[in-house]
């Protein structure tokens, strides 16, 4: 199976299946895909989408994005809007005082603030919830749920860490996928870059990850740091602030994991 799919116009599009969890299972394939926007596709992508799984989209962006680049129409997909933008409040008030003097202290860069808010603002909050009830609808096999920004970094980036570790994915895993988008704005081919995604490649992988500047490990920690001070521990964070109850977590893992 391959993570990078080959796309002639795709922006940053990958598969999460196969990633190992906690408890040694895996995610499968053709149920999760993540991308920048499809404004630039074309029919081949299309085809390639469709037998990839590709059924359900879910577009994070303002509706002013997309206005300006629309998603491709595709055949058989369904499409779900649901804006992370705007915040209903500022950081401040969503963590506290004492919370925002920890997250400096760690280091809080622009797009960690972002990652921050993303994490604890009621507006955000309300998004995630509704992502992950499009995820427990998705009930048959090799049908996939993509979901996407513009560039497929920062939003698409927290619900990628938010889906994986709901999952179980071992905190590696979770980190390199978030850190394929260095990869992926490369000028690296699919089927280079898939060539580093394989067992061996370690070093490799790690120096190509580190070249570009488009995210950074230090704003990941970021986000695990938001978790663990909102409450404790991530499945804590999950049932307590995005509301999704352990059934739901017990019956998304059912339906993601083999």
């Amino acid at each position: 199976m391959e993570r990078i799919l080959p796309l002639e116009r795709g922006i940053n599009l990958r598969e999460l299946g196969g990633y190992e969890t906690e408890d040694g299972r895996h995610v499968r394939w053709h149920k999760l895909m993540r991308s920048g926007h499809l404004g630039e596709l074309s029919e081949a992508d299309e085809e390639t989408l469709r037998i990839a799984g590709l059924r359900q989209v879910v577009d994070l962006r303002e509706e002013a994005e997309t206005i300006v680049v629309p998603d491709r129409s595709m055949r058989g997909v369904h499409a779900h809007h649901m804006s992370v933008y705007p915040f209903t409040n500022q950081l401040p008030q969503n963590v506290g005082l004492a919370r925002i003097a920890r997250l400096n202290r760690a280091g809080l860069s622009l797009a960690g603030q972002i990652y921050a808010q993303m994490l604890t603002d009621p507006h955000a909050i309300g998004v995630w919830q509704r992502l992950f009830a499009v995820l427990l609808k998705n009930r048959r096999a090799h049908q996939a749920v993509l979901f996407h920004c513009t560039a497929g970094k920062d939003r698409t980036g927290v619900a990628a860490f938010l889906i994986l570790n709901a999952l179980g994915v071992k905190r590696p895993a979770i980190l390199q996928d978030y850190m394929l988008t260095n990869l992926t704005f490369s000028s690296l081919s699919p089927s280079e870059l898939n060539g580093l995604l394989v067992p061996g490649q370690d070093a490799a992988l790690a120096n190509e990850l580190n070249k570009q500047p488009m995210v950074s490990e230090q704003d990941f920690e970021v986000m695990e740091l938001t978790v663990r001070l909102m409450a404790g521990d991530f499945m804590t964070y999950l049932t307590n602030i995005v509301g999704i109850t352990p059934r739901q977590v017990e019956r998304l893992r059912e339906l993601y994991l083999e």
